[in-house]
């Protein structure tokens, strides 16, 4: 890998990482208010209203990880097969974009209806989805490894 190329995949790591501790710090922050904004968590204010969203926010969130799983497989498949490492890191950051936008959404979706119904149950997934995303955290050796970047025996270890 010449130097340009890891110029430009520092640059694209650089940009993945802002993004993804960006959206962890108000995934963290707005958690945190909520517990302590709710003073009594235990009283459920609509019933129904919390049945119903028993059901659509466990649906929300395995489908956003399972929506997740597959951009990010795909995502490797394609980038595979591109013509050149920044083609490769371009596609890549996309989808690994889109992948933490959709868990961030369903996360976010977990406590408004903790918000809404007071019921711990909700903050308690979102809090499971949020052990997930941490687990989403871009490792450079982990991407160049993934992309097939390791083009000469010192990259990625300079980065």
């Amino acid at each position: 890998m010449n130097e340009s190329s890891k110029t430009h995949f520092e640059k694209e790591y650089t940009k993945l990482l802002v993004i993804y501790l960006g959206l962890l710090f108000g995934l963290i922050s707005f958690s945190l208010v909520l517990i302590l904004l709710l003073v009594d968590p235990d009283s459920v204010r609509d019933p129904e209203m919390n049945e119903l969203f028993q059901l659509i926010v466990p649906i929300v969130l395995v489908t956003a990880i399972s929506a997740g799983i597959f951009l990010s497989k795909k995502a490797i498949a394609q980038s595979i097969h591109a013509s050149s490492d920044a083609a490769k890191l371009r596609s890549y950051t996309g989808f690994k974009i889109l992948q933490l936008g959709l868990l961030d959404a369903a996360i976010l979706f977990s406590n408004v209806v903790y918000l809404l119904t007071s019921n711990t149950y909700f903050i308690y997934l979102s809090m499971a989805a949020l052990l997930y995303y941490l687990s989403l955290f871009p490792i450079k050796q982990k991407i160049s490894r993934l992309l097939n970047l390791e083009a000469s025996s010192d990259f990625p270890a300079k980065l």
